[in-house]
């Protein structure tokens, strides 16, 4: 069969082949073969291998830029899906030396997390309450984690459940209105960073791997403020991000060029960060 690409400009398939490589190295998509159905726990345990930090992603630069606005001195902070506690370490220095704590569904990573001074817990946030009382922190980060559950609304039910009065959750996740993603649908292809199977990387544009990405809820910009609404939290600020991360690979110059371009307009950016509070303060409407 003839290469898809082959007929692409020259600046379009080397884009495609670092993208390729990225998603390789980060191991964030993997393929799967016939067997019987996959566990979350199974499917998740030991799919990262390296995380990324404050400086090597603009994301997280930005998330802990908004931490530090809005929560500065926060005695007792959670990083839901901590992964190996590289950035809840470097949050808890970034906001004021607190005590911060973790969750994950892999229990490698979070022995990794305890060892980074981190107090992780395996937990499932599909699955029940979250191992924690109510109203325990002033600060909640999920990173990249909504968009894997089947039960958001559960999500939002615990994170405000721990919220102090007047704490703050910081989300983030892939915009499925990205411009990116825009172009993708006029073409009449799957929009990226959303998934049809956790075996098969079917219907994209350019493929980047041959397995899914655990992707099942997908939001956009409004469709995240309005259910954060619903759960009673006020908006405080919504903010854009770029998608590709140093901590994988060293991505070209204009392919990082557009991306953060696009990461500061929120509507059309591939990543939102979202932050809120629960009952306390006004916020952007």
């Amino acid at each position: 069969m003839a290469d898809e690409g082959h007929d692409a400009p020259r600046l379009i398939r080397q884009a495609v082949d670092w993208l390729k490589e990225w998603s390789y190295a980060s191991k964030i998509i993997v393929g799967g073969e016939r067997g019987p159905a996959v566990k979350p726990r199974d499917f998740y345990e030991g799919r990262q291998q390296r995380y990324p930090s404050i400086g090597n992603s603009h994301r997280l630069a930005k998330v802990a830029s908004l931490a530090c606005k809005y929560a500065s001195g926060a005695h007792r902070i959670l990083d839901v899906g901590c992964g190996d506690g590289t950035f809840a370490a470097e949050i808890k220095q970034t906001v004021g030396d607190g005590e911060v704590y973790g969750i994950d569904i892999s229990d490698a990573d979070v022995a990794l997390a305890r060892k980074r001074g981190v107090d992780a817990r395996v937990a499932d946030v599909d699955s029940g309450r979250l191992p924690f009382e109510a109203a325990t922190f002033d600060l909640v980060y999920a990173g990249e984690v909504i968009e894997h559950l089947y039960d958001p609304d559960h999500l939002l039910d615990e994170v405000a459940r721990l919220l102090t009065p007047g704490g703050v959750v910081i989300l983030d996740t892939p915009n499925l209105a990205c411009l990116v993603n825009r172009l993708a649908l006029l073409l009449g292809y799957q929009p990226f960073l959303t998934d049809v199977s956790l075996r098969h990387n079917v219907g994209k544009l350019y493929s980047m791997g041959s397995g899914g990405s655990g992707h099942i809820r997908v939001f956009t910009r409004r469709a995240l403020q309005q259910l954060l609404r619903l759960h009673d939290f006020q908006i405080l600020e919504v903010a854009g991000a770029p998608a590709l991360e140093s901590a994988y690979l060293s991505f070209p110059f204009y392919l990082r060029l557009v991306d953060e371009v696009l990461g500061r307009f929120p509507t059309v950016a591939p990543v939102l960060i979202v932050v809120a509070r629960r009952h306390h303060g006004g916020g952007v409407r």
